[in-house]
């Protein structure tokens, strides 16, 4: 897929979207006809990169960027253990195990009395 410049223009015209041929990156036309230079640029600064070093440079540039993470990490992630998005639910058969909770906390919503599969009599 193209480059679509998700760049906002401000941070485009602080930073210059690449040192060199800026004007042929100024159209998405222009960014088409030289998407392999643009791949790689992308992909010989991204390889210097810590992922989430490149995160965080990324998003402090405005851009919108987020490391993949495996689940061990999003297991970690400082935000999800705050808003509660993984929780732990007892099993009768296969004791604990983490899952997914709801993206949506209501206050007069009661957590679901069943283990997971408990309707289908697994």
């Amino acid at each position: 897929m193209p480059y679509r410049g998700v760049m906002p223009e401000p941070a485009r015209r602080q930073r210059g979207i690449f040192s060199r041929g800026t004007a042929s990156f100024a159209t998405a036309e222009g960014r088409c006809a030289h998407q392999a230079e643009i791949d790689a640029a992308i992909s010989t600064w991204t390889g210097r990169q810590d992922v989430f070093g490149a995160e965080a440079r990324l998003q402090g540039e405005k851009v919108p960027a987020s490391a993949v993470r495996t689940m061990h990490q999003l297991y970690q992630d400082p935000q999800l253990l705050h808003r509660e998005y993984f929780v732990d639910l007892a099993h009768p058969h296969h004791g604990k195990t983490t899952v997914e909770g709801s993206r949506f906390k209501l206050s007069r919503t009661p957590v679901p009395g069943r283990w997971l599969g408990g309707h289908s009599g697994l």
